[in-house]
């Protein structure tokens, strides 16, 4: 590693060092070569110098090469906009654009882009920047039907510096007459303001009646999202996958499923470096809600195979097959039960993950360097609306991946709710000219900061120009054709805004500290800038709610923390709902509740092996020692009294138990036979009769579907009789 600080491409370097050292014996007979390269795509010197060679000398006998011995290469931007002029009449088969390593190979690509970039409109700065050469392809006709391709090298006329052409990396530009150059819309800029669209917006009608009141629960809120549906969904294919990897006795229930799900959400205020640690005996650790719900070993066993997917219907292209089901039911939730408004923002969410995936990214600098990307569209004060995991190049588009992502969570905003208009915030990754216009006819607007190469040559002062000016500076730019108000902004740094809604008028004020005045002083602001710091947040403010109380149980499998986060975003969305009800609850009280509520409601009582402390129960002791048919196993024995038989209690009321040892295994019914009257009781009459319930330890289910059959063709008398817990 101390060949690789002091500066990028020290290691190739070094590797070619070691090998000239090695084979030096071959110089004196052949032309040895030391070709190296680093993963970041850093090159050796030598190996910058053969390439050039072979470059020269491919030129030299092509008649290309200058008689000077020196060629002026023109960058990567200037020939792009030699591309733009070009003549589309020109009878061209392509154009091939060879690209240079950035800064002469000294530093590695770090931007968040796509790594496969072959659109010429969404080039890095360093890129376009870079020494580049052009290559025509032309076609020229000879005798009959056949045509030969010929190569034009375009040499540039004048240049500001002398490059040493390296040609590594290339671009391919597809036929001016059929490729994307067509899709460019033309722009007519003036030196005009964005008149402010007044149209008063109205929430739309909502999909559907609440019943919920700022007095109700929060866990009443969180069931709304994850309700009985999601809960069966979940547990039918946790048991699918036990019985995928041979567990065939594996049974999970819709409380159990709740109960796992309230020690998730416990664990992000209260967490400890072992999920294990919450069921110790030490009172350092132990967690006594967490015990008292559930044992460890049935948590670590569900842990062991939670799951979202069937395994056996899986989407090869998709690499987010194994979740991508539940998060289009998450999503079509979260849309049902938003609370619509005007502004959202759109960017993107971390998810933090170290393991080995291929759709990890690294970006140094972050706070979260190793994390998944999710793209998702939130309300300004956090409400996550839509979500779409990225996964690299995954389908085709004709649009930036910017531009694709914006199109994409728009449209399904939309698709809910088609006549309502919206405004739509996002950062300069995202908004180019291309995507304003683009989304006009949805009745969407965009505002957004936009790369300084991205605004179709608007006629803007310079940035450096811009920053000569003083503080509060602006200039702005109005396209007639598209209705698009380009505006740049001097503040501590230079900004540049593209929007179709709002414009510089009416000026606001915002206040800055003046290092000369030794005060803060107020400087003019544009009504655009304004705007867009004001409903920008929403993704951040997402990611503060959830990073302060994010689930601290991990897992070894790559798609436990996607679907952490997705439990996280849903308790926030849930809070963010019942406070726009008027609920006063801060998000830490508000989780809180939730996970006590679900491990009270959904939660086993019995934890401890061995001998229990006798239950007490109010049935008649001529009933509890009657012996006819009184049968106890090893297990829970429960019997239940009727509605009809005993009018002074509740159908299906518990009224005698049997205490032995839960196994939380599958429930079996025993054969009925019909009743035997038991004694009558001083407090009841006329006689109750009782039915059992046997808790076997292995059942398979195949005996149990028997078991209820029998069941179900009894006679109609003896339905009150029968509860299937579970």
């Amino acid at each position: 590693m101390r060949h690789v600080i002091p500066s990028a491409g020290a290691a190739a370097e070094s590797a070619a060092r070691k090998k000239r050292d090695k084979h030096s014996e071959l110089e004196s007979r052949y032309v040895f070569v030391r070709f190296a390269d680093e993963t970041a795509g850093c090159w050796g010197s030598d190996a910058k110098k053969f390439v050039a060679e072979i470059g020269r000398r491919r030129l030299r006998e092509s008649g290309y090469y200058s008689r000077a011995g020196s060629r002026h290469v023109l960058s990567t931007n200037e020939i792009i906009d030699a591309l733009e002029s070009f003549n589309d009449e020109e009878d061209v088969r392509g154009i091939d654009v060879y690209i240079d390593p950035p800064c002469g190979g000294s530093i590695s690509d770090g931007d968040s882009g796509e790594e496969d970039c072959d659109n010429i409109n969404r080039l890095n700065r360093h890129q376009l920047l870079a020494p580049a050469e052009m290559v025509v392809l032309q076609r020229e006709e000879t005798n009959g039907d056949d045509t030969t391709d010929n190569e034009v090298l375009v040499n540039p006329t004048s240049t500001a510096q002398i490059f040493e052409p390296i040609s590594t990396a290339s671009v391919t530009v597809a036929n001016p007459r059929r490729g994307k150059r067509s899709n460019i819309r033309p722009r007519k800029w003036i030196k005009r303001d964005l008149r402010l669209q007044g149209n008063e917006w109205s929430p739309p009608p909502p999909h559907v009646v609440l019943t919920l009141t700022k007095e109700s629960e929060p866990i009443e809120f969180f069931e709304l999202f994850f309700n009985e549906d999601v809960i069966r969904y979940i547990v039918r294919h946790t048991v699918m996958y036990a019985v995928e990897k041979h567990n065939t006795s594996f049974c999970l229930s819709g409380d159990e499923m709740y109960c796992f799900i309230g020690i998730l959400i416990l664990s992000g205020y209260a967490p400890l470096p072992r999920r294990r640690m919450y069921w110790e005996s030490n009172e350092d650790t132990h967690n006594v809600l967490v015990a008292k719900s559930m044992r460890r070993n049935r948590f670590e066993e569900i842990f062991r195979y939670f799951h979202v997917a069937d395994n056996r219907n899986l989407c090869t292209a998709d690499k987010m097959a194994k979740i991508r089901p539940l998060f289009n039911i998450m999503n079509e939730k979260f849309l049902v039960y938003a609370p619509i408004e005007k502004n959202f923002s759109i960017d993107e969410s971390m998810i933090p993950y170290y393991g080995r995936h291929g759709c990890k990214q690294h970006i140094h600098g972050k706070p979260i360097r190793f994390r998944f990307k999710a793209w998702v569209a939130a309300t300004r004060l956090g409400y996550c609306l839509q979500v779409d995991l990225y996964e690299g190049r995954s389908e085709p588009r004709d649009t930036g991946l910017g531009q694709h992502v914006v199109t994409k969570l728009t449209n399904k905003v939309k698709s809910e709710f088609p006549d309502t208009q919206f405004s739509v915030y996002c950062d300069n990754f995202f908004t180019s000219p291309g995507l304003l216009s683009a989304l006009k006819s949805s009745n969407v607007k965009i505002t957004g900061t936009v790369r300084q190469n991205r605004v179709d040559k608007c006629p803007l002062m310079e940035v450096k120009s811009c920053k000569k000016q003083a503080r509060g500076f602006y200039d702005y730019r109005l396209d007639t054709n598209d209705n698009i108000c380009a505006i740049r902004w001097n503040d501590n740094s230079v900004v540049t805004l593209l929007s179709n809604e709002f414009g510089v008028h009416p000026v606001q004020k915002a206040r800055r500290y003046s290092v000369a005045a030794k005060q803060k002083i107020h400087i003019d602001q544009p009504n655009v800038v304004h705007q867009y710091n004001r409903y920008m947040g929403g993704v951040d403010r997402l990611d503060a709610n959830i990073g302060v109380y994010r689930i601290a149980i991990r897992g070894k499998k790559w798609y436990i923390p996607i679907l952490m986060w997705l439990v996280d975003v849903t308790v926030n969305n849930s809070s963010l709902l019942a406070r726009s009800l008027g609920a006063n609850v801060d998000t830490l009280e508000f989780r809180r509740s939730i996970a006590r509520d679900l491990l009270q409601k959904y939660g086993s009582g019995k934890t401890q092996p061995g001998p229990q402390k006798p239950v007490r129960t109010t049935v008649p002791i001529s009933v509890r020692k009657h012996a006819a048919q009184h049968i106890i196993v090893t297990g829970q024995a429960t019997y239940y009294w009727t509605k009809e038989e005993c009018g002074t209690r509740r159908a299906g009321q518990k009224m005698c138990h049997c205490p032995g040892r839960d196994t939380t295994q599958t429930c079996a019914l025993r054969a009925v036979t019909p009743p035997v009257p038991a004694l009558a009781s001083a407090d009841c009459e006329p006689p109750a009769y009782f039915e059992t319930c046997e808790f076997a330890k292995i059942m398979p289910r195949r005996e149990v579907l028997r078991q209820l059959d029998e069941l179900s063709r009894l006679p109609e008398t003896y339905s009150g009789l029968v509860s299937f817990p579970g």
